[in-house]
């Protein structure tokens, strides 16, 4: 595996200038090499039905922010993201809604 990885960057050297690549450049072209379209759009369906459920908050936070980047188009803003993550808690919603958070962060 590891040797893909170098491959795959020693390519990405030759096609683009990775020394002023912005993170969120890199994040783009990797994402686009390892989760194909499909896989990306599955990812987005499952954000948009993501609920608590029976996980517990810290699964439910890791589970959001994994899918989460796979739909920044459906939710561009923090202000988005943060009213998604509270519907998504269910019962437990009552308690963070106390306490009024304005973005997700």
């Amino acid at each position: 595996m590891q040797w893909e990885a170098q491959h795959w960057w020693k390519l990405i050297e030759t096609t683009h200038n990775t020394i002023a690549m912005t993170f969120e450049g890199f994040e783009k072209i990797f994402l686009d090499k390892y989760f194909p379209t499909p896989v990306k759009q599955a990812m987005v369906q499952e954000f948009m039905t993501l609920k608590k459920g029976n996980l517990s908050v810290t699964q439910y936070v890791v589970r959001f922010v994994e899918l989460s980047r796979h739909a920044k188009t459906i939710m561009p803003t923090d202000d988005d993201k943060a009213r998604k993550f509270e519907w998504g808690l269910g019962d437990t919603r009552r308690s963070v809604m106390a306490q009024s958070f304005s973005t997700y962060s």
